[in-house]
């Protein structure tokens, strides 16, 4: 099991600008993932298959293969090196193994070393660092040089993505989305190195976007509409006073006819409405 990251290293000469380090060197890290690199066991360099000899540009240098394997552009050219880098002394045996090694990178100036300010996990990868660091050789060997540094990184990512060497189930890589994200942390400098995820970060955020869909998705309650009796009592009397559409049964004189006719005696007539008197 290995891993893949991008590296971040600040310019040889400080930057004037406060607001950030200055342009950043990119460079793109193969290692063993943290997890297995205190019980992994050296393996041997397995064997090159006959297609891949033949298909294999003989114009492509052949670099050593180490446990972890840094690339970056370096004097217009793609520089493979171990990392960290070990430090040899002059006084030193050529052939004596050294102990001590450095996260700085040498860069164009004389004597004016590559700073490492940023790290950020990108995947994990099943090959091991040293099978996976000869593919990762393969196809950064057709990344432009002479271009600034975004573009190379843009171009080196392409070409792990299209590989499929930068690939995840959970997650889509994107490689904007990655861009932007390293451009981000670099524009915030820290004190030491700043140790970032992006796997974990894109999980994060897909969780929350997950939430808010849920949330909007919920069916909302229905609306309570106003009852009959809610209208106040002064607009009832209004609308009873001005919108009666009925017709009002009053009494007239046939009914009070009708009253004196009922009081009349047996021998009077009942059809004379002025109780005989004309």
């Amino acid at each position: 099991m290995s891993q893949i990251s991008i590296l971040g290293f600040a310019p040889p000469t400080p930057s004037q600008d406060p607001s950030g380090p200055g342009p950043i060197h990119w460079s793109i890290l193969v290692s063993p993932s943290k997890d297995l690199q205190t019980t992994q066991q050296p393996q041997s360099k397995p064997k090159k298959s006959r297609f891949l000899q033949r298909w294999q540009s003989p114009a492509q240098p052949q670099q050593p293969v180490f446990e972890s394997t840094l690339f970056d552009m370096h004097n217009h050219q793609l520089r493979q090196q171990q990392y960290p880098v070990p430090i040899s002394h002059p006084e030193e045996e050529s052939n004596a193994p050294t102990s001590e090694a450095t996260t700085d990178i040498t860069s164009s100036l004389e004597g004016k070393p590559h700073r490492l300010v940023l790290r950020i996990a990108l995947s994990t990868h099943p090959s091991t660092s040293q099978k996976l660091a000869t593919k990762v050789s393969t196809l950064l060997y057709a990344t432009p040089t002479y271009g600034p540094e975004d573009d190379w990184l843009r171009a080196a990512l392409e070409e792990l993505i299209f590989a499929r060497i930068l690939d995840s189930e959970t997650i889509s890589y994107d490689v904007d989305a990655i861009l932007n994200y390293a451009r981000g942390a670099a524009t915030n400098p820290a004190i030491g190195v700043q140790e970032l995820d992006y796997a974990a970060h894109m999980t994060r955020t897909t969780q929350v976007k997950e939430m808010f869909s849920r949330g909007n998705a919920a069916p909302k309650s229905p609306s309570v509409s106003p009852s009959r009796n809610s209208r106040p009592a002064n607009k009832r009397v209004s609308s009873k006073s001005h919108s009666f559409l009925g017709f009002w049964v009053t009494q007239g004189g046939s009914g009070q006819v009708k009253r004196h006719q009922e009081k009349r005696d047996y021998w009077q007539r009942q059809d004379d409405p002025y109780g005989g008197l004309m």
